[in-house]
């Protein structure tokens, strides 16, 4: 009886281990879909010097007294986007705006003092930002 069993499970494992690899995959895919964030595009400005992006960050450059200039430009862009603003502070040397928009939200700040580069910095939560 034990080598009837025995010869049983020699001839069901590669189905067992076949359905145990694709069970696997299916899983793995689905973890994967669940936690890819979706890609955001930003649309800099033409004259956006030193950009670095990261998935979660994107910084640059413009030219003195024009970053409050472009961050509204941002805000109008999220808002008619249909980004809910939650914050929003923009002053001539420095200042902040923030959406949200369901699990994503979106944090941009700025200093622009005519002393050190003026610098703008584009942060995501629950979304991966990518140049438009």
């Amino acid at each position: 009886e034990i080598a009837e069993l025995d010869k049983k499970l020699k001839e069901e494992a590669p189905a067992l281990r076949a359905a145990a690899e694709a069970k696997e995959k299916e899983e793995s895919a689905r973890f994967i879909a669940a936690h890819t964030l979706p890609k955001l595009a930003v649309a800099l400005p033409a004259d956006a010097a030193g950009v670095a992006i990261s998935p979660g960050e994107i910084k640059f450059t413009v030219a003195h007294g024009k970053a409050k200039a472009t961050v509204q430009v941002f805000q109008k862009q999220f808002q008619a986007d249909g980004w809910k603003e939650d914050l929003s502070t923009l002053d001539p040397l420095a200042g902040a705006i923030s959406v949200s928009k369901g699990n994503q939200r979106i944090a941009i700040d700025y200093t622009d003092t005519g002393v050190t580069p003026t610098e703008i910095t584009v942060s995501a939560i629950g979304a991966e930002l990518e140049r438009k």
